[in-house]
């Protein structure tokens, strides 16, 4: 992964991979069926914000009006978070 991600960012998940929402959970699923991960409440709302239209800073400040958390606390929690989707290749950007 070599671009720098930033809140102006725009993730998007990757096209092979499926997802099914369990509650407020999210399991992400690979080509066969298998679960690659599960995220909680907060790693959810990315995902399921990751649609290759709004940037992390968009989605941050829409989940710290859902959240009722501070924007600035939940842009950069989602930056780190984004990073590691990234490197686990689960998400891409444009």
């Amino acid at each position: 992964m070599n671009t720098e991600i930033t809140e102006s960012s725009i993730p998007r998940r990757k096209t092979d991979l499926s997802w099914k929402a369990m509650g407020d959970e999210t399991a992400i699923l690979s080509a066969d069926g298998n679960v690659l991960t599960t995220l909680n409440p907060t790693g959810s709302a990315l995902w399921q914000a990751a649609d290759g239209n709004r940037s992390l800073g968009e989605i941050a400040h829409l989940m710290a009006e859902e959240f009722n958390a501070p924007e600035e606390q939940i842009t950069e929690d989602l930056i780190g978070f984004a990073i590691r989707l990234a490197q686990a290749e689960l998400i891409e950007f444009s």
